[in-house]
């Protein structure tokens, strides 16, 4: 992790942002600032089971779709976040791993 305020990682030699997702959530959040130092975006999706699938995307094809569809939200994120629906990283990622977590999170 490069920091104990960003979701930004050094993982396999690649700057990743990490974004975790909900059984029924449908996308994960990008801020647009972030882009230019990333190399991909790790979606981490639960599953009906628990466990989440965690997906690679490269960032040149998240630009793209970010950009057609921006965050609805009119609070901070506003004209800074732009989404990338699941069903994307699920046709198009490439599968890091599976995991499942127990317990609740320990910082």
């Amino acid at each position: 992790m490069l920091g104990k305020k960003s979701n930004e990682a050094v993982w396999n030699g690649q700057r990743v942002v990490i974004h975790c997702a909900h059984r029924k959530t449908t996308s994960v959040g990008v801020l647009y600032h972030m882009t230019p130092r990333l190399d991909a975006v790790l979606g981490a999706f639960q599953d009906g089971d628990g466990s989440y699938r965690i997906m690679r995307l490269p960032i040149e094809r998240c630009i793209p779709i970010m950009k057609a569809k921006p965050t609805q939200s009119r609070g901070a994120s506003a004209g800074r976040v732009g989404k990338i629906p699941r069903r994307i990283f699920e046709e198009e990622g490439q599968l890091v791993a599976t995991v499942q977590i127990e317990g609740p999170a320990v910082e």
